[in-house]
């Protein structure tokens, strides 16, 4: 592989294009070539892709296959030459919901999660700009795949459903994040993905920029289809996510510490697909536009934290619907 090939490559990719020559030498040096024969298994379905592969042979071909109950499988997408796949391992690093197989011999070049953190913590920019490209390619499978889901869902009657019952709705009342308040809770904060990665004095750094909602158990936090400027990380307590079609709710899940909730919506500034409404009495972190907005000028770096936990949430969440989406596959 040389550079000037690969770099043409990376040009003709989505992923890349915003990116200029320079960026791209950049992220050429952390790329590596490949090779596969016919009927390799590129990514195996509930193992970690390690990475993202970009299809690199003219001509090749590679098929994408989910693995139902027992025997039973199901072909997803057939790939081709410059198409990429594993790309929201990125995000997130977690396992792979479907397998790739080869179906003719390729090459590929392979940007593994490791070295992309590499870039993300050496080059923020570049890294930023990758994983908001993902991000929105993300947010529009999410929001494909849970129409499906909900279609797939009513043909094999597997949701727990019932009518529809309004939570308590009011607007949320939010308050400064105090410093005694993060000094008394730091083994909380401990035991919370992102949090348990800061220090501190970047916890109290943080604090300035979230806001504090304390929601009581049975009240709405956000409403399905409604336009959110802001989203909200969990701290304590539980959330239950619904969704509401022809005049019935079903439950999608419980989200608890550590997750985020209303991050599709706050991302690609569409109308929300789920409603959530406090399990337990809760305290969530409110991050808004407006203090991303002051963030952003005041601390570039925690700026890019907060977005790297944006763009982890929304891995986290597709990588849930298409569990989901496979599990009910697989009863039909």
């Amino acid at each position: 592989m040389t550079r000037k090939k690969a770099i043409d490559l990376l040009h003709s990719v989505s992923l890349f294009q915003t990116l200029d020559e320079g960026e791209l030498e950049k992220i050429v040096g952390f790329i590596q070539e490949i090779d596969f024969k016919s009927r390799d298994i590129i990514v195996q379905q509930g193992k970690p892709s390690g990475g993202m592969f970009i299809i690199a042979t003219p001509k090749a071909r590679a098929k994408v296959i989910a693995q139902l109950f027992g025997d039973k499988k199901i072909e997803l997408a057939t790939l081709k030459t410059n198409d990429f796949f594993g790309e929201v391992s990125l995000l997130e690093g977690g396992a792979a919901t479907a397998s790739v197989q080869a179906i003719t011999a390729m090459s590929c070049y392979f940007l593994s999660t490791a070295s992309f953190n590499i870039v993300r913590i050496g080059f923020p920019k570049i890294g930023n700009k990758i994983g908001s490209i993902v991000a929105d390619e993300v947010c529009s499978r999410i929001r494909t795949l849970h129409g499906q889901l909900i279609g797939v869902s009513e043909e094999v009657q597997v949701i727990q459903s019932k009518k529809t019952k309004s939570s308590r709705i009011g607007v949320l009342k939010t308050k400064r994040v105090t410093a005694d308040f993060i000094k008394n809770n730091l083994q909380l904060f401990k035991g919370i993905n992102f949090f348990d990665t800061l220090t501190e004095l970047e916890l109290d750094v943080l604090r300035k920029y979230f806001k504090r909602v304390d929601v009581a158990k049975g009240s709405a936090i956000f409403q399905q289809r409604e336009i959110l400027d802001r989203c909200y990380i969990i701290v304590k307590g539980a959330v239950q996510i619904t969704t509401t079609q022809r005049g019935r709710i079903s439950k999608i899940g419980v989200c608890g510490p550590g997750e985020m909730i209303g991050e599709l919506a706050f991302t690609d500034r569409k109308t929300t697909i789920t409603a959530s409404t406090a399990r337990e009495n809760a305290i969530l972190f409110e991050i808004s536009d407006k203090a991303l907005a002051k963030m952003y000028q005041d601390n570039i770096v925690l700026w890019y934290r907060c977005q790297d936990l944006l763009y982890w949430a929304l891995g986290r969440l597709l990588r849930a619907v298409d569990n989901q989406m496979v599990r009910l596959m697989g009863q039909k």
